[in-house]
């Protein structure tokens, strides 16, 4: 589903699945690095679609799949840094924050 030539469309209309795949907790770890992968290098608008994707999906993986979230997001170069960017990274670190205090609650 996130290969090399994956169509926009796809990805917009995963999110639903891959949340159920999370919440039955059937989401592989492999999934987070296909789905981060398929947005590196592409056009602004897969990018976009991505980090909304992994947005939605923050409040329903388990821990440990945020944190393989976290270590990609994290090997971005600052010099890469872009509004975008910094707006994803914002959203993504305060949804997972919710997540792990739900976790120990």
């Amino acid at each position: 589903m996130f290969g090399e030539n994956t169509h926009l469309e796809i990805v917009k209309r995963s999110s639903c699945i891959l949340k159920f795949l999370a919440k039955q907790g059937a989401l592989p770890e492999e999934s987070v690095d296909l789905l981060w992968k398929c947005q590196l290098g592409k056009h602004e608008e897969m990018v976009r679609v991505v980090y909304s994707t992994i947005q939605e999906l923050v409040s329903s993986i388990n821990v440990r799949l945020i944190d393989s979230f976290f270590e990609r997001i994290s090997q971005v170069p600052s010099s890469q840094y872009d509004d975008k960017f910094l707006d994803f990274l914002k959203d993504f670190t305060l949804k997972a924050l919710e997540n792990y205090h739900e976790v120990k609650s």
